[in-house]
């Protein structure tokens, strides 16, 4: 009788379990990796995306042309990043080393120095740029920076691993000390170097040029004040083994973005911003949102916010708890053209000679000369050794004018220019990014349109603290259309954080404000 009872009681109906419910606020990348593991993890929950602007992908912002796309923001990992290695993969997405990637040229870095020459300039061979670093920069200085960064790599993987070991963290201090990183959010990027033993007497040159230049492109951070764990992850790529380590997704990161959102199926409301989460009845939360033109809202069991923090409205309940930063304003701008080798020479369509093979600068035309009006732009005399190119003619006279044959043995050489502390150049660093005929017809005078029509023009992407206008981006460039150059400008909320170390950690987006500039 008990097993017959027994048997009519599994027959009998089951109370429906209510199906789980998560909000995700932000649709960037940390808001799109979270709806993806979450549905791995479980198939059946439900899974709602509040993005407050019209499109997904956040600081994966890119230009929207395919495979030929350009991140407007970060656009690299290293290999050691699983997390975006695996997502792609999974995606189907391919992936390139950045020293493979097509339109690349011939992928040298370079860092300009005081009075806009270059100070260190990689070479064709890898054993040729290994003597130039350590003539310039020391054995001593850069082994133990890259000792250090190897060390950084090291831990930080220990969260993978505690991760796939199914750990999870209440606090972040506690992550962080599984991973032996919980100092590294309290120390500057100059401490964490004079405890690595860089940067001391004789050493300056190493973090005045190198490690500023990389922090630099880094979206505009300072090196020294910088919080430790932001520095280190721009150096870690040097680290892991330079641009033969770092490599990017096909189409952009911001591909990476939209096909996580996909796979996870989640309902994914653009151009609706959160304005409040409020505790209800049995632990759920109710969202209070506006969106496309009316006012909404939903209850769900948990929400997990992954956005820059704003200020929230009276009565923003939970979204008050956030954690306000210091955001940085950073322009980009993707410039059509050729660089001219020997930029700063032309101030208001003046002709100003430079100095070339040992010849100096007659004093009028020094950028020091009163001559010179002070409103105009001040650009270097040149960017890099007239020595590089092809040796003028014996009696050809010398305008201190590129040639078009200087300018491409140029273009085709360098793929990075990173700037120095002291560096007074109007732009942050400049990154090549891909090749082609411009799209659309030239604007340029007859130069350009010859160039254009015999040789594929270089893309260049540049960030800089202020804005670049026509006006000065002229003398930086030998030939480039306005009309084609495309600009954007990271501003708060949505930015780069300035990075500055913290006393503690409090923010509900813990990876993001632990490391600041790193896209978790």
């Amino acid at each position: 009788a008990a097993a017959s009872d027994d048997m009519l009681a599994s027959q009998a109906p089951q109370p429906i379990q209510p199906t789980p419910s998560v909000a995700i606020i932000g649709g960037g990348i940390g808001g799109a990796f979270a709806a993806w593991w979450l549905r791995n993890a479980s198939p059946a929950v439900r899974i709602d995306v509040y993005e407050r602007s019209s499109a997904v992908g956040g600081r994966t912002l890119d230009t929207g042309e395919g495979d030929a796309s350009v991140e407007l923001g970060a656009s690299m990992a290293i290999v050691q990043n699983r997390y975006v290695a695996e997502a792609a993969t999974a995606l189907g997405l391919s992936r390139q080393l950045r020293s493979e990637a097509r339109g690349r040229g011939g992928g040298r870095l370079g860092i300009v120095g005081a009075n806009g020459r270059i100070v260190f300039e990689e070479a064709p061979s890898g054993v040729q740029t290994a003597w130039r670093l350590l003539s310039r920069y020391g054995l001593r200085p850069l082994h133990r920076l890259r000792r250090r960064g190897s060390e950084f790599i090291s831990n930080f993987s220990r969260l993978y691993e505690a991760q796939a070991a199914g750990r999870a963290f209440r606090e972040a201090d506690d992550l962080l000390a599984a991973a032996g990183l919980e100092a590294w959010p309290r120390m500057t990027c100059a401490a964490a170097m004079a405890e690595a033993g860089v940067g001391g007497e004789g050493e300056g040159r190493l973090v005045e040029e190198l490690v500023a230049g990389l922090m630099h492109n880094n979206y505009g951070q300072a090196w020294a004040p910088s919080g430790a764990l932001c520095c280190f992850t721009a150096v870690a790529p040097l680290a892991a083994g330079g641009s033969s380590a770092a490599f990017s997704v096909v189409g952009g990161n911001g591909a990476l973005a939209r096909g996580l959102l996909a796979a996870s199926n989640a309902t994914v409301r653009t151009s609706h911003s959160v304005r409040a989460v409020r505790e209800g009845e049995g632990g759920r939360l109710t969202l209070s949102y506006t969106g496309a033109g009316e006012e909404g809202a939903a209850t769900y069991d948990h929400v997990i916010y992954s956005a820059p923090c704003a200020a929230a409205p009276d009565g923003g309940g939970l979204l008050q708890r956030c954690s306000l930063l210091e955001y940085q304003r950073l322009h980009v701008t993707l410039v059509w053209g050729l660089l001219d080798p020997r930029s700063g020479r032309r101030t208001h369509g003046r002709i100003r000679p430079v100095s070339r093979c040992g010849r100096q600068v007659p004093s009028k035309f020094r950028l020091d000369s009163p001559s010179i009006p002070t409103d105009s732009p001040r650009f270097p005399a040149r960017l890099l050794d007239p020595a590089f190119f092809r040796a003028r003619a014996d009696g050809e006279a010398d305008d201190g004018a590129s040639t078009e044959e200087e300018a491409l043995a140029f273009n085709a050489a360098f793929s990075d220019l990173l700037t120095a502390a002291d560096a007074d150049v109007p732009f942050l660093s400049i990154g090549r990014f891909g090749e082609a005929a411009p799209p659309g017809p030239s604007r340029s005078p007859g130069a350009c349109d010859r160039l254009y029509a015999t040789s594929p023009t270089p893309r260049w992407k540049l960030f800089s603290r202020d804005a670049l206008s026509e006006e000065r981006l002229a003398p930086l460039f030998l030939c480039h259309d306005d009309a084609l150059t495309r600009r954007h400008v990271w501003d708060a909320p949505g930015a780069y954080p300035a990075s500055r170390p913290r006393r503690g950690v409090a923010h509900v987006t813990t990876p993001s404000f632990i490391g600041e500039c790193i896209d978790s």
